[in-house]
C-alpha cells in the first residue's frame, strides 16, 4: 500500500495526508455520507505531495461548489468566511455582539469606554443580562495558521483587573464582572491554562472542545455573510461597511441586496442559500 503523500499544515508543519479528516470536515458542516465520501475520494485522487491544507481546502470548496451544495460549501468555509471580517477587527467584534444577542443578552454594546482605577479602557463587547454582566474582550485574526498566545490573556487579565478594582474602591454594590476572552483562532496551550489559571472565560476555535465559536455559530444559526457562496467578495465588503454582520440580517434588511447592486435574480438566488442554511 502506498505511503500517503505529506502536506504542510498552515504553520508550515509537514504531515501525512488523511482523507478521513476530509471527510470528517465535510460531514461536520452538514454534508450527507453520499457527498462526503465522494469529496474526499475525490480530493485523494487530486493531492499531491507537499500541498497546503488550503490547497485542500480549496479543492473541496469546489467541488461542493460543483454539486450545488452551497449550504453545506458555507458551513466548510465558516473559519475563513470570519477571518474575511477583517483587516480590522471591529465586524468581528459586531458579531460577537450579536451572538450574544441570540444568547438572550438584551442589552448588549460594542466598543465601550469603561473606568478602570488607573486608566479608562475600551470593552470590545458588553452583554448585560439580570445580574449577569459580561465584559468581553475579542482578538480577531486576519491570517490563516495564527494562534491565540498566552500574552493576550495576560494582557486583558490585566485590564479586567483594573476595571474591577475601579468597582471596589467606590464602594457601592456593583454587578459582579463576568471576564471573557473570545477569537476566531485556537489559542496556545500557555494561553489555556493562563485563563484556567485566573478563572477566565475563553472562547476560540475548537476550544472549549465541546462549544467552540464554530459550534456556537452552528447552533444559533448565526452564520456571517462572508461566508455566502452567491456573493462575491466585493458585494460582502459592501454589506460590512453598512453594518451587515450576518445572513441572518439579509432577511430583515432584503432591500440591502438591491443596495449594493444585485440584480432580482442574484438576490433570489443569494436569498435561497441564506434559507438553506
Amino acid at each position: 500500500m502506498p505511503r500517503a503523500p505529506k502536506i504542510y499544515k498552515t504553520n508550515g508543519e509537514l504531515v501525512p495526508f488523511k482523507k478521513s479528516k476530509v471527510k470528517k470536515s465535510l460531514l461536520r458542516s452538514g454534508a450527507n455520507e453520499e457527498i462526503a465520501v465522494e469529496v474526499a475520494n475525490n480530493v485523494a485522487e487530486k493531492i499531491e505531495a507537499k500541498m497546503s491544507t488550503t490547497d485542500i481546502y480549496r479543492m473541496a470548496y469546489q467541488m461542493l461548489e460543483k454539486k450545488k451544495q452551497n449550504a453545506t460549501a458555507a458551513r466548510y468555509s465558516l473559519k475563513r468566511a470570519i477571518m474575511d471580517f477583517g483587516p480590522t477587527g471591529y465586524p468581528f467584534e459586531s458579531f460577537v455582539g450579536e451572538l450574544m444577542k441570540e444568547k438572550g443578552f438584551k442589552e448588549v454594546k460594542v466598543g465601550t469606554q469603561m473606568e478602570g482605577i488607573c486608566v479608562s479602557h475600551e470593552v470590545d463587547v458588553v452583554a448585560k443580562k439580570g445580574d449577569e454582566h459580561l465584559l468581553m474582550e475579542c482578538k480577531f485574526h486576519h491570517n490563516t495558521g495564527v494562534k491565540t498566545g498566552v500574552k493576550v490573556p495576560m494582557y486583558i487579565n490585566s485590564r479586567f483587573e483594573d476595571i474591577e478594582n475601579k468597582n471596589k474602591a467606590e464602594g457601592e454594590k456593583k454587578p459582579i464582572h463576568e471576564f471573557w476572552v473570545v477569537t476566531n483562532t485556537r489559542f496556545t496551550k500557555d494561553a489555556i491554562e493562563f485563563g484556567e489559571c485566573v478563572d477566565m472565560n475563553m472562547l476560540g476555535w475548537r476550544y472549549p472542545e465541546e462549544g467552540g465559536l464554530e459550534s456556537w455559530v452552528d447552533d444559533l444559526g448565526l452564520h456571517p455573510v462572508t461566508c455566502l457562496t452567491s456573493l462575491t467578495k466585493k458585494e460582502k465588503k459592501k454589506l460590512l461597511k453598512r453594518g451587515v454582520v450576518l445572513c441572518k440580517h439579509l432577511t430583515d434588511k432584503e432591500d440591502m441586496l438591491s443596495v449594493i447592486g444585485l440584480s432580482n435574480e442574484e438576490i433570489r438566488a443569494t436569498q435561497k442559500e441564506v434559507k438553506e442554511l
